[in-house]
């Protein structure tokens, strides 16, 4: 060989030889900085997808954690719930933490595993952009959930307010009219206006015989207000009822407004829980598919 490049480039062996070394040398070191590199970046892109991986799954596992805890929320916004609405507020820790990421650094360490996959490249393909669609709209709704306890609690205190204002507006005006009326004699054309007066009375005798939830809004419509409503709706034609029934729907009104507002927030959570539910199982399903 040595022989054959000196007779055809014309030249001696002490140039020949250091050439070919040289030659040697720099397509040996060249080679193995290749081999280096790639070893290298298959090492990186290993490195991408199980952090990348392992991000998702720590994702996964907040999801239940929310999920379960929405599930004991969502039941609590009722107007049955004699106590405060209390939801465990926990974070999806790496949910942002994923967005931080560089995407063409994971993507392409996806795509060269994805590259051997000759049977199911397409569907891994999907199942990568599937996560993060679905990370997309979990942050999404990340942000709603927070603006929807925000204004359930806003929206259901202005009312219960209002309402507690006109059941004291009515309890004032009750008050007064049974002092007004205490011990009042009657005639037998007055029998009626009399009947009317006794049955308010046991309504709020029975009401008081409740307790200390009667104070509870649930309690103190359903067992004072309604009743009081009906009560007037059959003696609409004694003069006394008017007064006492526009007090009444004062509180009826309001009360219409709690229950809309809880039975209105509680569809919204129960949407939000099916939306965990359904964000897990997706993320799981896909994990399975890109390992």
């Amino acid at each position: 060989m040595i022989d054959w490049i000196n007779k055809f480039f014309g030249i001696k062996n002490e140039v020949s030889v250091p050439t070919m070394i040289s030659l040697i040398v720099f397509i040996t070191g060249g080679i193995i900085n290749y081999i280096f590199l790639k070893i290298r970046e298959f090492n990186d892109r290993k490195i991408n997808r199980n952090t990348f991986n392992l991000i998702i799954n720590e994702v996964y596992k907040d999801l239940k954690t929310k999920e379960k805890s929405i599930a004991e929320f969502y039941p609590q916004v009722s107007v049955k719930n004699e106590d405060n609405f209390i939801i465990k507020q926990t974070s999806i820790s790496y949910l942002d933490t994923i967005f931080e990421i560089d995407f063409k650094e994971i993507y392409y360490s996806f795509r060269k595993k994805f590259f051997w996959s000759f049977c199911n490249k397409k569907i891994k393909h999907k199942a990568f952009h599937k996560i993060w669609a679905v990370l997309r709209q979990q942050k999404y709704f990340e942000e709603q959930i927070q603006t929807s306890l925000v204004n359930l609690s806003s929206t259901f205190n202005l009312h219960l307010k209002q309402y507690n204002s006109h059941l004291e507006d009515y309890r004032k005006f009750n008050d007064k009219l049974m002092h007004q009326y205490n011990d009042f004699s009657h005639d037998k054309s007055e029998i009626k206006f009399v009947e009317y007066l006794n049955a308010q009375d046991q309504i709020w005798v029975n009401w008081g015989d409740l307790g200390e939830i009667r104070t509870f809004y649930y309690y103190s419509y359903n067992n004072l207000i309604a009743p009081m409503l009906e009560l007037n709706r059959k003696n609409s034609d004694l003069g006394i009822t008017l007064e006492s029934s526009n007090l009444l729907l004062n509180c009826h009104l309001e009360y219409m407004e709690i229950e809309n507002t809880l039975t209105s927030y509680q569809k919204q959570f129960i949407i939000f829980h099916q939306l965990y539910k359904d964000n897990q199982r997706r993320l799981k399903k896909c994990l399975q598919i890109i390992k």
